[in-house]
């Protein structure tokens, strides 16, 4: 599988690094003339000054000046410099655009050094999910994209379309993400990319369907208290199943629930609680009756919508 999101990201790596390239926006706190880029390990992109008359950009290895890679500029001031071989994660280089064709011909127009960026963002950690809303954790500022696994090609037919996103997340300050799928899948994985695309490794994502039973629980009017589907999400409604929620809580591990209402409820009083599994399958709601002591039975579940 980390074969062929590699092969995906080489695929459509230089489409990529054009549409990065063209969406990149020179600083305000450049100097004048200078180029402004960034770099993984095979490949250097960005964009010259606006201001400047720059055709050519030129990268070499700040350490030994030894020439690296030319490229043009393209419209929109931007230029995409391929690297002859994998420079290792940290390698400074020295861009310099140029006006009127390579050195030593052309004239320096402005340079600057970075630092290559040869690291994969950490692997995403998706929750299980029901094959169209896809959530986790990642690293900030990374980008994760959920695929469905290519089949192997087939020597008696054509080959399998390549890989293609069925939704991606950027990744936030937290580290959460989330994105939907247009149409549920059944298997799906899971990776991240970069702003320079450094690919991680592919994980699988655990698709559950499967809506959670209905919770069995008591109430004596101060809490509500129960078994579920283990880290299910627990809703308590008071009265009817389409009433706000009144409180709700995130059962352990072993299915055990305790959800404090919002106030005493009187004895008789119906209470509607639903599971919600990690995967945000809606099961279906157990009608809970409030008894002034001693366990209550849970009748059975009633369908919400």
């Amino acid at each position: 599988m980390r074969g062929s999101v590699i092969a995906r990201s080489m695929a459509l790596n230089f489409v990529l690094l054009i549409v990065i390239a063209a969406t990149f926006v020179w600083p305000a706190s450049a100097a004048p003339g200078d180029p402004t880029a960034m770099a993984n390990a095979g490949t250097v992109i960005g964009l010259t000054d606006n201001a400047a008359t720059s055709d050519t950009v030129e990268v070499t290895r700040t350490l030994d000046s030894i020439l690296l890679c030319t490229a043009t500029v393209g419209p929109g001031n931007n230029f995409i410099c391929p690297l002859p071989a994998p420079e290792p994660h940290g390698t400074a280089l020295t861009v310099t655009a140029l006006t009127g064709g390579a050195s030593p011909g052309g004239s320096i127009d402005g340079s600057i050094v970075i630092n290559v960026d040869a690291l994969a963002p950490t692997v995403p950690v998706p929750n299980p999910s029901n094959g169209v809303h896809f959530s986790g954790m990642g690293e900030p500022g990374s980008t994760v994209h959920i695929q469905v696994p290519v089949p192997p090609p087939s020597p008696f037919g054509p080959p399998p379309p390549p890989p293609s996103d069925s939704c991606i997340s950027p990744v936030a300050g937290n580290g959460s993400w989330s994105c939907d799928a247009p149409t549920a899948i059944s298997s799906a994985y899971a990776f991240a990319d970069d702003a320079v695309l450094n690919v991680s490794a592919p994980v699988a994502v655990t698709i559950d369907s499967t809506p959670p039973s209905a919770p069995t629980a008591t109430s004596n009017g101060l809490t509500v208290d129960g078994t579920t589907e283990p880290n299910a999400t627990i809703e308590v409604r008071i009265s009817a199943p389409a009433n706000p929620i009144d409180c709700t809580v995130v059962a352990n591990g072993a299915g055990t629930f305790s959800c404090p209402l919002s106030g005493a409820q009187s004895t008789g009083t119906h209470l509607f609680v639903v599971a919600i599994d990690q995967a945000t399958n809606v099961g279906p709601a157990a009608d809970v009756i409030v008894a002034a002591a001693g366990p209550t039975t849970t009748t059975a579940p009633t369908t919400t919508t």
